[in-house]
């Protein structure tokens, strides 16, 4: 199937998750924990993953699927065929205690090229969706890359976990830029990035939180830097994505001259 038609297609899913989700808001959520007491999962986040899992295999029965919630997941993307990498709810504490700033989030490898993200805000229904080589857009309309601004001059996302520990000289290129920003969202992170909101976004991610946003991210000439060995699987990693312009000083602090 081409890709446009494809587009259509998950833009559809998506557009029934939002619907899905705003009703389920209006009911009371079942909210366990996975890891921690911070790491929440609703019934939301496991009826959106089913939705999507129903979807991608009526569309194409031979997929295979990466959620958030399975519990069984492939760790290597396969050379052939298509893999869905699904994030059903990101931003779950957010979506349980402020009922914003939250997203849906869905990426898409074929033959084992990343070549599609979509990221649905679902409160403010903005649906970002492209890829790599690929225009990005938002809603119907084509989005603008956003402008190659230096770090001094734009503000800074980088998650509490890295600034708590310094992790890569954060603090230092926190200093640097114009201010911090957090959101406690990867979609909502991603979606500050492509409309120039923002000129860094730094984090540990899981692949379904990061993939979307990279595949996005890539189509809109940001650029995208691995802080340790690069994955040779579908792994937690720690990502720095920015303006080329604002690349090279980050490398200098993270090196630390």
């Amino acid at each position: 199937m081409e890709l446009a038609k494809i587009d259509k297609l998950v833009c559809s899913w998506m557009q029934r998750v939002r619907e899905i989700i705003l009703t389920g808001m209006q009911c009371t959520l079942t909210v366990t924990t996975k890891t921690n007491r911070n790491d929440l999962v609703t019934n939301m986040d496991r009826q959106v993953e089913q939705f999507y899992h129903q979807q991608i295999k009526e569309a194409f029965p031979a997929s295979v699927i990466l959620g958030e919630e399975a519990k069984h997941h492939p760790v290597r993307v396969p050379e052939q065929g298509m893999l869905w990498v699904v994030d059903p709810i990101d931003g779950t504490m957010n979506f349980v205690r402020q009922q914003t700033d939250f997203a849906t989030m869905i990426a898409l490898f074929i033959n084992g090229q990343l070549v599609r993200g979509y990221i649905l805000d679902v409160p403010r229904n903005e649906l970002f969706w492209g890829g790599p080589g690929e225009a990005v857009h938002r809603n119907k309309q084509q989005l603008a890359s956003p402008a190659n601004v230096a770090l001094k001059d734009g503000l800074v996302q980088v998650s509490n976990r890295f600034i708590l520990n310094d992790y890569a000289h954060s603090k230092a290129i926190i200093n640097a830029s114009s201010g911090l920003r957090v959101f406690g969202s990867a979609g909502v992170s991603f979606i500050h990035l492509l409309t120039g909101r923002c000129v860094l976004y730094m984090a540990k991610l899981k692949p379904w939180d990061f993939l979307p946003g990279v595949a996005l991210a890539m189509g809109a000439g940001l650029q995208v830097g691995v802080l340790a060995n690069r994955p040779t699987k579908l792994e937690a990693t720690s990502l720095a994505v920015t303006t080329p312009a604002a690349w090279p000083e980050i490398q200098q602090i993270m090196d630390g001259e």
